[in-house]
């Protein structure tokens, strides 16, 4: 997604998604997440998927050289006793543009329960993610609101968001 202010800027914004593309190494990317047992999915936050009994798909399609691609989700899991946790099994499949064949890797996801965790403070790369995140669905329903001619709704809803933005700043 772009915001621009006028037209003057969309050349330059076409021409960037373009060299984008023209740098793919990676294409129909997937990520797929074995969920362990008691795991649950609140929400996935930004993304599409579907799930598949215990498993989480959230397709990524093309990756170009140096892009990062991330999963923010909120997951609920039973802790019950201290130590390491199982969370979820995790494998990335995808084609290598660049070797013409398929590819994949793999992983695991742990959480590490002890005293205190509930109070632990998000990781700041997370809270920047969970803030765009609210920030990008405000937008959407401010727009919405726009569209019904609820102006005044729509800008005390982004005068609440700014707010909200300032505190957590």
């Amino acid at each position: 997604h772009y915001f621009v202010k006028d037209s003057s800027p969309l050349a330059s914004v076409f021409t960037q998604e373009f060299d984008s593309l023209v740098a793919s190494v990676a294409s129909d990317g997937e990520l797929t997440m074995t969920l362990a047992p008691g795991v649950e999915v609140e929400q996935v936050f930004d993304r599409t998927f579907r799930r598949e009994g215990d498993r989480v798909v959230v397709p990524f399609g093309s990756v170009s050289k140096g892009q990062q691609k991330t999963v923010l989700m909120k997951l609920r899991v039973p802790v019950g006793v201290m130590g390491e946790r199982p969370v979820a099994d995790l494998r990335l499949t995808y084609r290598d543009l660049v070797e013409r064949s398929d590819g994949a890797c793999s992983g695991a996801l742990a959480l590490g329960v002890r005293e205190g965790l509930e109070d632990a403070p998000l990781d700041p790369f997370v809270a920047a993610r969970l803030e765009r995140s609210r920030t990008a669905a405000t937008l959407t329903q401010v727009n919405l609101l726009v569209e019904q001619g609820k102006m005044a709704e729509a800008q005390a809803r982004l005068a609440g968001r700014w707010a909200e933005l300032k505190k957590a700043e």
